[in-house]
């Protein structure tokens, strides 16, 4: 049986070496299923590609570039738009950047890339999620099709570094925007809170507590082999980057910031007396997210709030689970008897999403232990004042100076920021004006083209070795 197993790894080996020889050794490709998403990861995929692009140009480098992904095809089947120039056209519009010089996509299988997603497993999400999505991603990439000499993977899938450093002999570089677990999550387990990770059947259950925190600690000891493999991995803040030193054993590991349209933001802005009295949150909606607690802190403070004050919730939907969702938190609001004062606005534009924030009162984010937390920024540089969770990214790297913006935990601490911030706007707009300058001078740092040199800076010694 040993035998067997590594004759076929041998194989697989001889034919992923095989199949790279058709790029020049210089060749870069990345990594990216959901490239035409349009969320902050996509974000660092593009910037990080057009930044490589004009470093190529300014040093008279000829240079291929591969991204595989997903296929993005036109909406309207009479259109003469091919999925190659329809994926550009949506990077355009979503980040306006056009890429310097053209690229290559090679299209992965829904077959393939759906069991990359933690919904294809119902149970042990973790460790299928990573062995299996990992395993069938580098089949997909590497031995489908021809995998690149240098390989960026700019989402976070651990299992194909050892699977591409070891069988196809790649220069892996790893852009990881959270830990998949976490010390903090093995001990929710272990206390026994209940959480989107930890179901109520397990937290009340000694028995089944006792083996999750188990099956955690072994997955743990994997992911840590795991992170020796790339050559370097990039992460985007500092709780990911004190998370990955511990639990995932990198070789090399350096905080770089992930980009935001700071620019784009900030034409919207306005002054306090030209805002409303809207609470705006932009995210997914995902359990993780937590509207629940923005229904509840929002209406403890509404007796509070100016007559026309009112929650809005901006979010994608993805699927059912979303809009299931959507409707709950609906249900909840109606139950609080503040559903004339809450909207929700499903699936917005970039346009819509900058034009409330330039110029509602407050940006609301309710997540715990959020990894950087992007849209805190994007707050910043709308001139609203962020009212973020005092946890992970958001407290460490964007909100760590109380002159920035107001942090909170509980229903009754957002409750009492949220009526703070609408009085200072209204009575003391000379200081909510300070906080807009502050937050405006604090996001510049955060830029695109600030990405971009320090990214260049980063993978060079990679990128231009060959």
């Amino acid at each position: 049986m040993l035998t067997f197993a590594v004759l076929v790894l041998a194989t697989l080996a001889l034919l992923c070496h095989h199949r790279k020889r058709a790029y020049a050794r210089n060749t870069v490709g990345f990594l990216h299923a959901a490239a035409g998403a349009g969320g902050g990861g996509e974000r660092v995929l593009w910037v990080a590609l057009d930044g490589l692009q004009h470093a190529d140009a300014a040093k008279g480098v000829k240079r291929q570039y591969v991204v595989f992904t997903n296929e993005y095809k036109p909406e309207d089947r009479l259109s003469a738009e091919s999925s190659d120039q329809h994926l550009l056209s949506l990077v355009e519009k979503q980040f306006s950047i056009r890429l310097l010089r053209p690229v290559r996509f090679i299209y992965l299988r829904p077959a393939v890339t759906r069991w990359l997603s933690g919904d294809a497993y119902p149970r042990l999400t973790l460790l299928l999620q990573t062995f299996w999505g990992g395993a069938a991603l580098f089949y997909e990439v590497a031995i489908a099709n021809a995998v690149t000499p240098i390989v960026l993977e700019t989402v976070g899938v651990p299992f194909v570094y050892p699977l591409l450093r070891l069988l196809a002999g790649c220069t892996v570089i790893s852009y990881t925007h959270y830990p998949i677990v976490s010390s903090a999550m093995t001990q929710r387990v272990r206390i026994g809170e209940v959480s989107h990770t930890n179901a109520p059947t397990v937290a009340r259950n000694p028995m089944l507590r006792c083996a999750k925190v188990v099956y955690y600690e072994v997955f743990s000891l994997l992911y840590r082999c795991m992170g020796f493999f790339p050559n370097v991995v990039l992460t985007n803040s500092s709780w990911t980057q004190n998370h990955a030193q511990s639990i995932f054993w990198p070789r090399t590991c350096i905080r770089l910031y992930p980009p935001c349209d700071v620019a784009g933001f900030a034409a919207e802005s306005q002054p306090p007396a030209l805002r409303n009295n809207r609470i705006v949150s932009v995210g997914q909606f995902r359990p993780e997210k937590n509207h629940m607690l923005q229904l509840v802190a929002f209406h403890a403070a509404m007796p509070r709030l100016p007559m026309d004050a009112k929650l809005v919730m901006i979010g994608g939907v993805r699927n059912a689970d979303d809009r299931k969702r959507v409707e709950q938190l609906h249900a909840r609001a109606k139950e609080l008897g503040i559903e004339k004062q809450v909207e929700v606005l499903m699936n917005a534009t970039v346009a819509e999403v900058r034009a409330e924030l330039g110029k509602c009162v407050i940006g609301l984010h309710t997540m715990r232990d959020e990894h950087f937390g992007i849209v805190l920024l994007e707050y910043l540089a709308a001139g609203c004042i962020p009212l973020g969770h005092r946890s992970g990214g958001v407290e460490l790297d964007i909100l760590n100076s109380p002159d920035l913006g107001f942090l909170a935990v509980t229903a009754e601490e957002y409750a009492a920021a949220m009526v703070e911030i609408c009085e200072m706007r209204l009575r003391d707009p000379e200081r909510y004006v300070q906080f807009q300058k502050r937050g405006s001078e604090h996001v510049k740092s955060f830029d695109d083209s600030s990405f971009r040199t320090r990214f260049v800076e980063l993978v060079s010694e990679y990128v231009y070795a060959c």
